[in-house]
């Protein structure tokens, strides 16, 4: 199975209990996501553009606050072929030309509140948004009609799903709940996680589950 990751990549600087550290992010949390769910995934990275940012981790209060800057440097991508083709940050790539050449795979992308009407002539070909609740522009049920086939909006408690026709919703369970720890990344390994399901034969409602639950895990294992 293959794999294709498109969007940004970051230099993040991250600051939690004033300490500084250094990583990777953007489509780098997805790739860092799938691979320690699926070794055996192939993964291509496609980068539309190198960003920085500063992030400031509050544990505490589950929370972050970042300010980025995300096309110091863009490109278009080489479109191949995949099994899925990921799109990260949709609304924030400058040039979406590339979609138009994805002709193979499944088609998911996560979505911000951020001039998201650049994007609404795109959902129509979207497999599987992905928008955290905190994101989420328009009612669910009208946003879930624009698109091709599901969107997921997911927080820290849980999911509301729709196929456009029926919504859906999954509460995760109180043990599963994450207190005092880094958030960064949740959104990002929530959507390796259901990617990573759905290609190994799970249905929506069982990758959704199974999302929040290596989310879980995969939070725990990166904690700053």
């Amino acid at each position: 199975m293959k794999c294709n990751l498109y969007g940004h990549l970051f230099v993040d600087r991250i600051i939690s209990d004033f300490k500084e550290k250094t990583t990777l992010g953007g489509i780098a949390n997805v790739w860092s996501g799938l691979k320690q769910l699926n070794q055996n995934l192939t993964i291509g990275l496609k980068p539309t553009s190198i960003g920085e940012a500063i992030i400031l981790v509050d544990k505490e209060n589950n929370q972050r606050v970042s300010k980025g800057i995300h096309n110091l440097k863009t490109c278009l991508p080489t479109v191949e072929k995949a099994d899925w083709n990921h799109i990260a940050y949709i609304n924030q790539i400058e040039d979406l030309s590339f979609i138009d050449k994805i002709d193979k795979g499944i088609i998911s992308a996560d979505l911000t509140k951020e001039k998201p009407e650049n994007v609404l002539d795109y959902l129509k070909i979207i497999d599987y948004l992905f928008i955290s609740k905190e994101d989420l522009f328009m009612d669910v049920e009208d946003l879930g009609k624009k698109v091709k086939g599901w969107l997921i909006i997911h927080d820290p408690q849980g999911s509301v799903y729709t196929d456009g026709k029926k919504i859906f919703d999954y509460k995760l369970p109180d043990d599963l709940f994450l207190t005092n720890v880094n958030v960064l990344g949740a959104g990002d390994f929530f959507a390796s996680g259901f990617i990573n399901e759905r290609l190994t034969g799970s249905d929506e409602q069982t990758s959704i589950k199974k999302a929040h639950e290596n989310t879980t895990k995969l939070l725990n294992r990166n904690l700053i």
